[in-house]
């Protein structure tokens, strides 16, 4: 019989990297639409040589300001986000798991539709976690949202001001939270 704990320790820190990890994608969208920005300049062109400047000046100037403008809300989101986990302004509580359950959900786009599926994590305190398969394949979310039961105690994280969004979660079987 095992009496060893073989559950990965997480800390504080652990979860500060990991809330930092997730804003990684508000990143990257923040660069791709940087370079789209150059995109309305360059296919214009040939109108400019038929219309004439003011015309190319004001197709140009509409979609470059309604990129630059989404660039610095998603900007600022970031560095509030950011501020929030470097002051340390989130809380990591121990939660107890009423139910898990898979939602399906279509994504309907220009060519095609598509089903999402997700885990909903519902939880002791009201509070609920989805968690999107699709880019969570193969992690221990999905490991979690597959094998875990009613009654299973999760590490749950949530920022100061939204104390009812859950941000993360761990499961209690993989992981041990110390402080």
């Amino acid at each position: 019989m095992y009496t060893e704990d073989h559950r990965e320790i997480i800390t504080y820190k652990d979860v500060a990297s990991n809330l930092k990890k997730n804003m990684l994608t508000s990143k990257r969208m923040i660069i791709a639409l940087m370079i789209a920005c150059t995109v309305p300049i360059c296919i214009p062109l040939p109108m400019m040589i038929m219309g004439g400047v003011y015309e190319y000046a004001i197709v140009v100037s509409i979609p470059i300001a309604l990129i630059i403008g989404y660039t610095v809300y998603l900007s600022i989101i970031c560095m509030r986000q950011t501020g929030k986990i470097n002051d340390g302004h989130f809380k990591v509580r121990e939660d107890v798991l009423v139910n898990v359950y898979v939602r399906t959900r279509p994504k309907r786009s220009t060519r095609s539709r598509v089903d999402i599926h997700e885990y909903v994590f519902d939880f002791e305190s009201g509070r609920q976690f989805v968690v999107n398969t699709a880019k969570k394949d193969g992690t221990r979310l999905e490991f979690a949202g597959k094998h875990s039961n009613k009654g299973d105690v999760f590490y749950v994280v949530t920022f100061d001001d939204e104390p009812n969004e859950v941000v993360l979660a761990y499961s209690g079987a993989i992981f041990q939270y110390k402080q």
